[in-house]
């Protein structure tokens, strides 16, 4: 960051817009002009501001030069560049910051070309950091949002006084309600003022057709209540790593710099709501979330093939077949197992819940016998035996939750891509075969065939019952399981669909275990969970492993590989609900709307990198200028309701169709109707028993439903229907929608 930037940071004041008159009839139409312009490019806001000039050519219209860097004044957000080496290898900064070849592949770190032409050292790649302290400035800029960000704290001081008083947690809806944020509030750890960080990391494509080329993180921040903090308005991105990184805590290292700068000399802002300059406030990095192996390069331990390969680091051992190095988390022992280190006997529930117990302690004497190994022999075997294989460059930070606790589970990738592989890989007879076992035994095998083909187009056909709330409906799963089917359609697919639609087709024992899975899968997607549900989820989740294991593996080393880790973390959902609150609270969706969002902005394919760090750069500048203004509305609450339609007030409106003329309504409706108006007092002198019928609601929600006439004027057989979801309002103009 340049002097001015970190002056700026150091020494914020109330008046951070300085010499902006944010009043300015031309500063505030350039804005609203260019965050309209935000997904198109610099060409279309040029000739926004040309057609303007040329009509008042007399008023001022800012340049997009001008605009640009006003709002990067404005808001302290800017971008941070480091050179990379152009295999992705590593980062130049910290220890590897006056390298000039990479010492993992012997790259050189600058073009030879260029420095030839005009000896210049230019380099070959970079990426991009956004410092995270200028945002949390903003945010806090305007009373409104300033407001917003007090929710974290307020509502653990209302979960204290809960249990102070003897009571209990009557719901578990976020993760305040978990059971470390609780502590570090009573020992003083967090307090008002403080900032609460989650940090998501992922790979993602480009380009369809490509593997994961290319690296995000973003932070929540969980000071927000989560109807708002995971909006588009509030997710904001802090880096961008093209390629697929080698040593990724190297690429994290700025920001992490700048976070440990801000935890270390105290940081400021001030808080427009309190109307206080916070001098002391600590930035807590309290959670970190990835898929598995973006979650064991952070962490540094052996990854899900190991002996102890549970991402929650309990002491679970593995288990692996004779001549084979991956481990699998078999509870139970084989049938004549004899394979030295894995013959260990059956793991019961109560030892697992032991193996879950001391899990920091455990890691600390772990990693100092790793680190100590005198030699690679050793080191090998240390690791093994341990689960652990480095540090954790997160390790490093004042104040976090703590290492391993600070990395949580993801139940998207868990709930929807790793068990439904799974599940179906087993149902569709896909999976691979040892030793004498034979797949004519496996009883399970039944989506083949014209089955497969037939229950394939039964999901598809399903589509029209799906209202369009719903998200994206799942596809002829036997004809695009292969060709990307999204976790979302995994999710409305095997959860919602799956148990009535496989009911005649699975054996019952195992249409019976899978609705074990199934039950404790619905209950740990919530966002609220109540005491009964965690119960209920954790007696699922239990009787499904234990009986996935009877039913599928039945004790046979040669089935070994049916254990995978995503079985056995399902018994760590119901403890990691209550020790940090719902899974649903800080799984990747939020990361994966990000990527979507961030990627279908990039508007130029000759360098499609350096577009989406810029895109990135500016979606951050804008979430701050909107939390900074928001009067200005850059992200209006609410899309313009469209032409024909009726506002009705508190939240409703009417949309097209309707009918051209009245029409007369049956005895039987008038008196329904009379009845219903007469019940809540309403004048009722010039009713004509005539009604006009409109087509569509919109409900306070921003759902849109459809009435049966509506939907029923489409010719198409695949539309999504509204008229199946239940309305439950009290409101009188439920009367007016179902005349």
């Amino acid at each position: 960051m340049s002097l001015d930037d970190i002056e700026r940071l150091r020494n914020p004041t109330p008046d951070r817009d300085g010499d902006f008159d944010l009043t300015n009839p031309a500063f505030v139409h350039s804005v609203k002009t260019f965050a309209a312009c935000a997904n198109g490019s610099d060409e279309i806001y040029n000739k926004q501001r040309s057609a303007y000039l040329e009509r008042h050519p007399d008023e001022e219209f800012l340049s997009l030069f001008q605009i640009k860097r006003r709002i990067e004044l404005l808001t302290g957000v800017i971008a941070m560049e480091h050179d990379m080496c152009p295999k992705g290898c590593i980062a130049y900064v910290a220890m590897f910051h006056d390298h000039e070849t990479c010492p993992r592949c012997g790259e050189p770190r600058y073009d030879p070309v260029a420095f030839e032409k005009n000896g210049q050292q230019q380099p070959r790649r970079r990426f991009t950091t956004i410092p995270i302290g200028p945002i949390i400035q903003a945010f806090y800029y305007s009373r409104r949002n300033a407001e917003r960000m007090q929710y974290f704290l307020e509502r653990l001081e209302e979960i204290q006084q809960i249990l102070d008083t003897g009571g209990a947690i009557p719901r578990y809806n976020d993760t305040c309600c978990g059971k470390e944020f609780i502590d570090l509030f009573r020992a003083g750890k967090i307090s008002l003022g403080d900032i609460v960080l989650q940090l998501s990391l992922d790979g993602a494509q480009l380009f369809r057709d490509k593997a994961s080329n290319w690296w995000i993180y973003i932070f929540i921040i969980h000071n927000l209540s989560p109807d708002l903090r995971y909006r588009k308005s509030f997710v904001i991105p802090g880096g961008f790593i093209p390629g697929t990184p080698d040593l990724l805590e190297s690429f994290l290292f700025p920001g992490l710099y700048h976070i440990s700068a801000l935890q270390r000399e105290g940081f400021k802002y001030f808080d427009a709501f309190r109307n206080i300059l916070v001098t002391d406030s600590r930035v807590i990095l309290a959670l970190l979330t990835a898929d598995g192996p973006g979650m064991s390069a952070m962490a540094g331990t052996v990854g899900h093939g190991g002996k102890y390969g549970c991402r929650q680091l309990c002491s679970l051992p593995g288990r692996h077949r004779d001549g084979d190095s991956h481990y699998y988390p078999a509870m139970l022992k084989p049938h004549n197992f004899a394979v030295v280190g894995c013959d260990h006997n059956d793991v019961s529930f109560q030892q697992l819940h032991e193996y879950r117990q001391n899990v920091s302690l455990r890691y600390r004497q772990s990693l100092e016998l790793v680190c100590s190994a005198p030699n690679p022999t050793q080191y090998a075997t240390r690791h093994r035996e341990t689960g652990i294989m480095r540090p954790c460059i997160l390790d490093g930070l004042r104040y976090t939750l703590g290492v391993p606790q600070m990395f949580v589970m993801d139940l998207m990738h868990l709930a929807d891509l790793n068990d439904p592989d799974l599940i179906l890989g087993l149902w569709r007879g896909q999976m691979k075969c040892y030793g004498d076992d034979d797949k004519a035994d496996w009883d399970w095998v039944v989506l083949v065939g014209k089955v497969w083909e037939a229950h394939g187009e039964t999901v598809a056909r399903c589509t029209p019952f799906l209202p369009s709330s719903f998200g994206r409906a799942p596809r002829d799963p036997s004809q695009k399981i292969n060709s990307g089917y999204k976790a979302w359609e995994f999710l409305l697919y095997l959860y919602w669909l799956g148990p009535a639609l496989l009911r005649h087709i699975l054996p019952e024992k195992y249409w019976t275990n899978y609705c074990q899975f199934v039950r404790g899968m619905r209950l740990a997607q919530q966002f609220g969970h109540s005491p009964d549900d965690i119960k209920e989820s954790m007696k699922m989740f239990c009787e499904f492993e234990q009986d996935f294991e009877r039913l599928y593996y039945q004790r046979n080393p040669n089935r070994l590989h049916f254990i995978r880790q995503s079985i056995h973390l399902l018994t760590h959902i119901t403890p990691e609900t209550i020790r940090i609150g719902p899974l649903a609270c800080y799984s990747q969706w939020a990361m994966e709307t990000a990527i979507g969002n961030l990627g279908g902005e990039i508007r130029s394919l000759v360098d499609p990198y350096a577009n989406l760090a810029n895109r990135g750069v500016f979606r951050a500048q804008l979430n701050s200028l909107n939390a900074m203004l928001p009067n200005l509305s850059l992200y209006p609450a609410d899309k313009p309701l469209p032409p024909g339609s009726r506002e009705l007030g508190e939240g409703y409106a009417f949309f097209r169709p309707m009918d051209r003329t009245v029409r007369d309504i049956s005895d039987a409706e008038a008196i329904a109707l009379k009845d219903f108006w007469t019940s809540n007092d309403w004048p009722n002198d010039r009713f004509s028993n005539q009604v006009w019928r409109w087509g569509r609601l919109k409900l306070p929600n921003g759902q849109i439903g459809r009435s049966v006439w509506s939907e029923n004027r489409s010719m198409r057989t695949d539309r999504r229907r509204a008229t199946v979801v239940k309305v439950s309002i009290q409101s009188p103009l439920i009367c007016i929608f179902s005349s």
